[in-house]
């Protein structure tokens, strides 16, 4: 059974690779989450308080990443901004097409039930201790 210091080589590894596939289309890994998350989320939950608490981020630093798609022509705001939700352009529509996470969701859905509950639980669990360990994580709402 591996230990916590091999677990978190592993897990460093992982995230390395994952990091090294996320850059794609000119795309920060950041700006990739809120396209894949404005695709998914409910109406409600499309605006930028969404993203950050999607994100686990700052109004202020999910305003900029919103700005910076809109920008790019991949996101648009309503005309009032605050009051309506932010939807994909169809050119961020495009872009989602190339999603560079598609092989990593390929390679956890090919887990077995079993595995795929465990990893799910140990994630969770190791995103709780992050969260309030008062390292500069951030904590939750």
């Amino acid at each position: 059974m591996p230990n916590g210091t091999e677990l978190t080589d592993l897990m460093t590894q992982f995230v390395r690779a994952y990091l090294n596939n996320a850059y794609s289309g000119k795309l920060r890994p950041s700006q990739w989450e809120v396209i894949r998350f404005l695709a998914d989320a409910p109406e409600r939950d499309r605006t930028v308080s969404g993203v950050a608490r999607h994100q686990r981020t700052t109004l202020g630093t999910a305003s900029i990443t919103v700005s910076a798609l809109e920008r790019r022509g991949l996101v648009r705001r309503g005309e009032r901004r605050r009051a309506q939700p932010l939807e994909l352009t169809e050119e961020g529509l495009a872009v989602l097409e190339r999603d560079p996470i598609a092989r990593l969701e390929e390679a956890l859905g090919g887990l077995e039930g079993e595995e795929q509950a465990a990893l799910s639980n140990a994630m969770h669990k190791g995103l709780r201790v992050l969260e309030t360990d008062g390292q500069g994580v951030w904590r939750g709402a």
